[in-house]
């Protein structure tokens, strides 16, 4: 066998090797139910949330801020008058729950069929 077969011999084992790891995939696919859960991928294949998980700011949840501001005056009726805001450690809630007709990112975790649905695909 000549080096160069060798080699050749070495590309496909390690091609044949990846490709049945089934490596981390990116895909793209479209919220079609949200309670519960189902993303179509491809026009014959939905998954639900069985098979699904989702980072934490695609969903409605609540996060503490601090919010620091001014109040700026009526020039005319009080030119004087100011408030100054300063809120710590509130809680905000930040509405960003998936909605039929969202298309997401999602990255299919290795050897299996678990999607992770990272963000939404805006454009």
């Amino acid at each position: 066998m000549s080096d160069s077969s060798l080699v050749q011999v070495i590309r496909r084992i390690v091609k044949e090797t990846v490709d049945a790891d089934k490596p981390c995939d990116y895909t793209v696919g479209t919220v079609v139910n949200v309670n519960p859960l189902e993303v179509k991928i491809s026009n014959n294949l939905t998954i639900d949330d069985e098979f699904i998980d989702v980072c934490e700011k695609l969903t409605d949840y609540e996060l503490k801020v601090d919010i620091t501001d001014r109040t700026e005056p009526y020039p005319e009726e009080t030119p004087n008058h100011r408030h100054d805001i300063k809120l710590r450690k509130t809680t905000i809630k930040v509405y960003n729950a998936l909605k039929v007709g969202d298309k997401v990112a999602m990255l299919r975790r290795a050897r299996g069929q678990k999607f992770l649905i990272i963000d939404k695909v805006v454009s």
